[in-house]
C-alpha cells in the first residue's frame, strides 16, 4: 500500500510539473526572456520562504514550483502550489546571495532554451566564493573583523585594466568585476586592495567628501603592497607605486607592524578627527617614509610621534585656512605629550595646560575634532602621571602587613579633589583593618600620606595598584582616572 501511495504521489507531482512546463514555454515564446528555468522547491524549504524575501507563506500556501525567467538584471519568478497552479509572481534584484539561497533551496527540472548557459550566474558566484575566502582570511590574519559592504558581480563585457580601477566599477552598493580578473592573475590582490580601501574608508574621514574615494585608494595601494610585498613582482604590469621594503622581512614581522599601523589609524576615529587635504597628504608620505625605512623593525610605529610630526608638517602650509592651521598646532603640541617616555619631565605642568586650554578658546577647532574632550583626557591623564611619585614601604607582622603610601606631586600644579584607593589582586589577599590618612587636604599640593593595616589572607604573590582621580584641569566637568600599578609582594602567613 505504501508503494502504491507513493507512485500516485509522483504521478501526480509529474502531471503537475507538466502544467508548469506548459506555463514556462508559454511565457518564453511570448516574453522573450534570456531563459526559464522551472525549479522543484525541496521539501525541507517548502515551509520556509527565507529564499523568496517580501513573500509570506501564510497569503499563498506551500510553493511546490518556481518559474524563473531571466531578465538580465532581474528576475521575475511566479509561483505554483502542489497542483501545478499558478499563485503568483514577484520580481527579484540579481544578487550572488539571493542566487546561492536559490540553488539551496531548489532541483532544476527544465529549462528554455534547452541549454542555458549559466555563465553569470556560476562565474559571480565562483568569484564571490573565491572573493570572501580571501577577504576572511586577511581578517584573520589582521585580527580585524571587518565585513565587506559591497555585493561583487562578475561583468564579461568588463575588461581588465592596469590602473587604478582595474577595470573594477562601482555602482552605488555594488562591485563590477571584469570576467577576466582571476584568469590575468590579480585575484589575491584585488582581495587585499578592497580589504585596505573599505577598512580605511570606515576609519578615516576627510573633510572634502567628493575626494574621499579617491585619495583614499592610495593609501589602500599602498598598505596592499605591504601586504603582498612576497608577491610584488607579479604586480609589475600594474602602473602602481609600491613601497619598496628594505631588508629581508619576514610574513609575521610586517603582518604585526601593519597591525600597529592599523591600530594607530583608528585613533583618528575613537575620537572622530577629521582630516583635511593637506594632513591626509602628509599622512600618504609620512607612511610611504615608514615602510621604507631601513630601520623600520627597530623604529616601529607610535601614535604620539607619528601624528605629532604628521599635524607639525601639515601646519607649516600656510595656503590653508586658519583653523586648520590652529588645529594643525593644537594636535601636534597635544600628541607631543605622549612621546616622551621620560619620569621626570622638566617643562612646568601649569605651562603646559594653559598653552592647550589657550588653543581650545577657538571654537572651530571643535569641528573638525568631534571629540576633542575624550581626546585631550585620555592624552593629559597620561601626560599628569608622569609628575606623580608612587612609594610603598610594607612590613609583614605575622598574619598582619602594615603599609605605608606616599603620593608625591613633582608638578607646580595643584591637582584638585585628588582622591585615591588601594587595590590588590586577588582581592581575597588582604582584608583592610584601618586606613588613617595623614594629610587632610582635599587637593593633592606636595604629597598624600596614608597608613594601612591589612589582614593577610593566604600565603601567595599580591599585585599592588593604586587607583586615583582628580578633577579635569581643562574640562573643570569631568574628572580624570587613572590606575597605576605600585609593585608585587610575596605574603607569608
Amino acid at each position: 500500500m505504501k508503494i502504491h501511495g507513493k507512485s500516485i504521489f509522483m504521478e501526480k507531482t509529474r502531471g503537475s510539473l507538466k502544467k508548469v512546463n506548459r506555463f514556462a514555454l508559454r511565457e518564453y515564446k511570448e516574453s522573450h526572456p534570456k531563459s526559464i528555468r522551472v525549479l522543484q522547491v525541496k521539501a525541507k524549504s517548502v515551509l520556509t520562504l527565507g529564499v523568496l524575501p517580501n513573500y509570506h507563506v501564510r497569503e499563498i500556501g506551500h510553493i511546490r514550483f518556481l518559474a524563473v525567467l531571466d531578465r538580465g538584471k532581474e528576475f521575475r519568478i511566479y509561483f505554483f502550489d502542489k497542483n501545478g497552479n499558478n499563485i503568483g509572481g514577484q520580481n527579484y534584484d540579481v544578487t550572488p546571495k539571493f542566487l546561492k539561497k536559490l540553488e539551496k533551496s531548489t532541483v532544476l527540472k527544465t529549462q528554455f532554451p534547452k541549454k542555458t548557459p549559466r555563465e553569470f550566474e556560476d562565474s559571480t558566484l565562483l568569484f564571490q566564493k573565491e572573493f570572501s575566502k580571501l577577504f576572511h582570511h586577511i581578517n584573520s590574519v589582521l585580527g580585524i573583523n571587518h565585513k565587506y559592504p559591497y555585493t561583487i558581480l562578475v561583468r564579461k563585457d568588463l575588461q581588465v585594466k592596469h590602473d587604478k580601477t582595474l577595470g573594477c566599477r562601482r555602482v552605488n552598493k555594488e562591485r563590477y568585476i571584469p570576467s577576466e580578473l582571476k584568469s590575468e592573475g590579480f585575484l589575491e590582490f584585488f582581495a587585499s586592495l578592497e580589504w585596505f580601501d573599505t577598512y580605511i574608508s570606515s576609519i578615516i574621514d576627510i573633510t572634502h567628501e567628493n575626494m574621499l574615494e579617491l585619495i583614499l585608494h592610495d593609501l589602500a595601494i599602498l598598505l596592499s603592497g605591504v601586504y603582498e610585498y612576497k608577491d610584488i613582482e607579479k604586480l609589475s604590469l600594474l602602473h602602481f607605486e609600491f613601497v619598496s621594503l628594505s631588508g629581508d622581512f619576514s610574513r609575521d614581522s610586517i603582518v604585526n607592524l601593519l597591525k600597529k599601523y592599523l591600530g594607530i589609524l583608528t585613533v583618528l576615529k575613537k575620537y572622530r578627527i577629521k582630516l583635511s587635504l593637506v594632513e591626509f597628504r602628509y599622512l600618504l608620505s609620512q607612511t610611504y617614509k615608514k615602510f621604507e625605512s631601513k630601520n623600520l623593525l627597530e623604529e616601529g610605529i607610535k601614535f604620539g610621534p607619528f601624528f605629532s610630526r604628521l599635524f607639525s608638517q601639515a601646519s607649516k602650509v600656510k595656503d590653508q585656512e586658519k583653523v586648520l592651521i590652529d588645529k594643525d598646532l593644537f594636535l601636534s603640541t597635544l600628541f607631543g605629550l605622549t612621546i616622551s617616555s621620560d619620569s621626570n619631565p622638566t617643562s612646568p605642568l601649569n605651562t603646559t595646560i594653559t598653552l592647550i586650554t589657550d588653543f581650545l578658546k577657538n571654537s572651530l577647532i571643535y569641528t573638525h575634532i568631534l571629540k576633542i574632550e575624550n581626546l585631550v583626557s585620555d592624552i593629559l591623564t597620561n601626560y599628569i602621571i608622569l609628575y606623580l611619585n608612587f612609594d610603598v614601604y610594607t612590613t609583614i607582622q605575622g598574619d598582619a602587613l602594615d603599609l605605608d603610601l606616599y603620593i608625591n606631586n613633582k608638578s607646580d600644579y595643584v591637582l584638585e579633589d585628588f582622591s585615591y584607593d588601594l587595590l590588590w589582586q586577588p582581592k581575597k589577599g588582604l582584608t583592610v583593618r584601618s586606613r588613617e590618612d595623614m594629610l587632610k587636604s582635599r587637593d593633592l599640593h606636595e604629597k598624600k600620606i596614608s597608613h594601612y593595616n591589612l589582614q593577610i589572607g593566604k600565603k601567595g604573590s599580591v599585585a599592588l595598584s593604586c587607583a586615583i582621580s582628580f578633577t579635569n584641569p581643562i574640562f573643570k566637568e569631568l574628572k580624570m582616572k587613572k590606575r597605576i600599578f605600585l609593585k608585587k609582594i610575596q605574603l607569608e602567613k
